[in-house]
């Protein structure tokens, strides 16, 4: 639900097209550019604004100044909106990398790189799409840190852990109180040895778990 919150404003190019009114989505400012493209400003700073197709899915998020922020694709989430999917990349000012993300309907998985500004890759994340009571939850299983020079900064892995504790706090509708719920959830664990290194590539400590 987090990534549908996070990227629900995509959804408002699709005022750009009469045949998506259905939506019933709030109206911000755009500029319609041919039938299946349209700009779109979020809200009313209009800090960022984005480029949205509506035969491709894909969206381009640029700043003030029209330098790329970021790009993808999206696909429709049942009728709670528009996640993210596939491949998404995000730049520096200047153009360069900053990283390469992949979804799954707005879930994280696979691999994520993300880089320094002058293009050495600085961290690596795998994430693991899984299914817990009918409910989609991608986890971290493994991370890799790197310095700038491109030695390891630090290595490590995870486990699902089936037994991890969550909080849901339950309204009741006549009061208007609030309690805590606990449930179980899915979470990663570290697991085995995490390495941490020195900026020469040396080994500064051990972790075993």
């Amino acid at each position: 639900m987090k990534f549908i919150l996070t990227i629900i404003f995509f959804i408002s190019c699709n005022y750009c097209n009469a045949q998506r009114d259905y939506l019933n989505l709030p109206k911000y400012p755009y500029d319609k550019i041919t039938d299946s493209t349209c700009n779109y400003s979020f809200g009313k700073d209009t800090t960022q604004k984005c480029t949205y197709n509506f035969n491709t899915g894909s969206i381009e998020v640029f700043d003030l100044n029209n330098n790329l922020v970021e790009t993808g694709s999206t696909t429709r989430l049942g009728c709670d909106g528009i996640g993210k999917n596939n491949i998404w990349k995000k730049f520096y000012k200047n153009g360069s990398i900053k990283a390469i993300e992949n979804y799954y309907k707005g879930y994280k998985i696979d691999t994520w790189k993300y880089f320094y500004e002058d293009g050495t890759i600085l961290r690596i994340e795998n994430y693991f799409l899984t299914e817990e009571d009918y409910q989609n939850q991608s986890l971290l299983i493994s991370e890799y840190e790197y310095y700038k020079n491109r030695q390891p900064k630090m290595d490590g892995q995870y486990v699902i852990d089936f037994y991890c504790k969550d909080s849901l706090y339950i309204t009741d509708p006549s009061t208007g109180i609030q309690t805590i719920e606990e449930m179980k959830t899915l979470c990663p664990k570290k697991c085995g040895t995490w390495n941490y290194y020195f900026p020469d590539g040396s080994l500064m400590k051990k972790e075993e778990y």
